[in-house]
């Protein structure tokens, strides 16, 4: 359409211009009429009839002139014209060709973009085809993976028990070679019946020494007025334990057993406790074999106690039988004798002669011999001081309180000897004695001496039972106990104790 403007203002531009040409800038000659003879007369013969013909001639021929050079001009702008058209043409068709491009283009766009709108939705059918795919694929290996997780947790539980079957075996096999060594050189019955004599030994010593009830009544109230002896005693006792055993020294009738509570208290801090790794050893020595066997307790693997047990009991018995070992026994036998001089000498007879000496001879050395017993075992024992109810999760101090309560049962007599502080008999286990509404029979009031035990990996076993002192809750009646019961019945008033005949 713009083309075709074009070529229209550039055509009636020409014609415009040519029309001007022709009537404005180039006028024609006119010519004359004919004469009646049809010819033309000649121009000069014309011409001679008007006195400036020769001016008009000059200007005809100019005009002439410019007339020609006019038609030049035409034709030159003819010309150009032309090519102006032909351009033209040109242009349309190139616009026209153009025009077919575009046309060809837009459709070639419209097929792009039909071909995309197609791309686009086998791309989302794709995405949609993929997405199926990887949840397909996810869910397969999650169940794979769960599967392995169970096939694993059943393998593990497989493994456990091959593991927990491979260890029983394995104890077996350590049992079979434990058996093979040596055995634990000292029996409990050996180790029982030398505990049993060195108590014995204790209460020979004290009716030997003692010089009767109210003489060992009047030493005791001494000692609790004498700050030496009060300081030496809580060493062994602690504070709380002397208020109490001073308390209870007040009645006759346990004077003895209190006296032979402080004489196993004495050789339990001294003699067989933890800490006195063996009497006879330098600290030095004691301080090594003791951090060995320790730290033998965590080597990987982990070592049965037994082979502990074994290498203790084999090194010990090898230190035993040097020299050096003679030389600190003399040494710590001799410190642990003026321990016992401080302790028991306010509580002898004033003249009683070579009664520390018979303790050292009777009870210390005795002690000792047991005490290096028990180390050079493959074993552990160790004592209890507390008493050993089978009804008290917790278990009380040796020496109550007065008025704190400890109930024995029948059951109790199974691991526990008591003796009943008025009829001092010892209660039998099997026998008949009157129940309280609870099902108790005696109250206690003091371990006389310690019950002694054996530990395994698994259990404790008794090796000597302790002696209780109790109060039966119901006593029976005999002949000639009435008697008693009165004269008793005020120093039980002392002590706090509720006294039933």
């Amino acid at each position: 359409m713009m083309s075709q403007n074009t070529e229209d203002v550039l055509m009636t531009d020409v014609q415009d211009k040519s029309s001007d040409a022709k009537t404005t800038r180039f006028p024609t000659k006119r010519p004359s009429p004919p004469t009646p003879s049809g010819h033309e007369e000649p121009q000069e013969t014309e011409r001679s009839k008007y006195p400036c013909s020769k001016a008009a001639e000059n200007i005809d021929g100019e005009l002439e002139n410019q007339l020609s050079e006019a038609r030049e001009g035409a034709k030159d702008f003819e010309h150009r014209f032309n090519e102006a058209r032909d351009l033209n043409t040109n242009l349309q068709v190139a616009f026209t060709i153009s025009q077919n491009e575009s046309i060809e283009l837009k459709k070639k766009i419209k097929t792009l973009q039909n071909e995309s709108t197609e791309l686009k939705k086998k791309y989302k059918t794709l995405q949609n085809g993929h997405d199926v795919i990887h949840e397909q694929r996810t869910a397969q290996l999650l169940s794979d993976v769960e599967g392995r997780r169970k096939q694993a947790d059943s393998n593990t539980q497989i493994a456990l028990l091959k593991v927990q079957e491979l260890s029983e075996e394995l104890q077996k096999c350590k049992d079979e070679l434990f058996n093979l060594q040596p055995p634990n050189p000292v029996a409990d019955t050996h180790i029982s019946a030398e505990w049993d004599a060195l108590c014995s030994s204790i209460t020979t010593w004290i009716d030997d020494q003692s010089g009767g009830v109210e003489d060992l009544r009047t030493r005791f109230r001494e000692l609790n007025s004498n700050k030496k002896c009060s300081k030496a005693l809580a060493k062994y006792w602690g504070e709380d334990r002397q208020l109490i055993a001073n308390h209870y020294s007040q009645s006759s009738n346990i004077l003895d057993e209190i006296l032979r509570y402080n004489i196993h208290c004495f050789l339990e801090a001294e003699v067989f406790d933890d800490r006195v790794y063996m009497v006879g050893l330098s600290t030095s020595e004691a301080k090594l074999l003791l951090k060995i066997e320790r730290e033998m307790a965590k080597l990987e693997p982990r070592r049965d106690p037994s082979y502990i047990g074994l290498w203790r009991s084999e090194a010990l018995a090898a230190l035993s039988s040097t020299a050096g070992f003679s030389t600190f026994l003399e040494k710590d036998t001799q410190k642990i004798r003026q321990e016992a001089s401080e302790i028991l000498e306010p509580l002898l007879q004033r003249r009683a002669r070579g009664a520390m000496s018979a303790f050292d001879r009777d009870i210390i050395m005795p002690a000792i011999r047991l005490a290096s017993t028990l180390r050079q075992s493959t074993a552990k024992y160790h004592f209890v001081f507390r008493v050993v109810s089978n009804k008290h999760e917790e278990k009380p101090p040796a020496l109550q309180k007065p008025g704190n309560r400890l109930l024995l049962y029948k059951s109790d007599l199974e691991d526990i000897d008591v003796l009943d502080v008025g009829s001092r008999i010892t209660l039998k286990k099997g026998r008949n004695y009157e129940e309280a509404s609870d099902g108790s029979i005696a109250e206690s009031i003091l371990v006389v001496h310690p019950a002694l035990y054996r530990e395994t990996p698994t259990e404790r076993i008794l090796v000597s039972r302790q002696l209780v002192l109790a109060k039966l809750l119901k006593p029976p009646q005999r002949r000639g106990q009435a008697r008693d019961v009165e004269e008793n019945r005020g120093w039980f008033d002392k002590l706090g104790l509720k006294f039933t005949s």
